[in-house]
């Protein structure tokens, strides 16, 4: 099943997404490069936290984040290396008014 999902560029290293009025279980996170050809991809099971509303009327659910590695040629991209010892990339998806 397909779902519509809106990503915004937090900084170049971190990307937040929304789901709005769902909460999935798990997500398939992709890295793509300019032509469409996968960099990087990594299959989630996402665990959501109410940070809003009340249990009887739900409210705005978060989750993550979500690390994903990309790789060029056997070593970590230069935009994903800064900052993290890892050289991942943070996605942290978000959704609103999930129950």
């Amino acid at each position: 099943m397909y779902s519509f999902y809106t990503g915004r560029k937090v900084d170049d290293r971190t990307w937040q997404f929304s789901t709005p009025m769902t909460a999935p279980k798990s997500a398939t996170v992709r890295a793509l490069n300019a032509e469409g050809d996968v960099l990087a991809e990594r299959d989630v099971e996402l665990t959501w936290t109410r940070v809003g509303g009340s249990a009887q009327c739900g409210g705005p659910s978060t989750t993550g984040p979500i690390t994903l590695s990309l790789e060029v040629a056997g070593r970590v991209h230069p935009s994903a290396a800064q900052g993290r010892e890892s050289g991942a990339v943070w996605a942290s998806p978000e959704v609103m008014g999930a129950t």
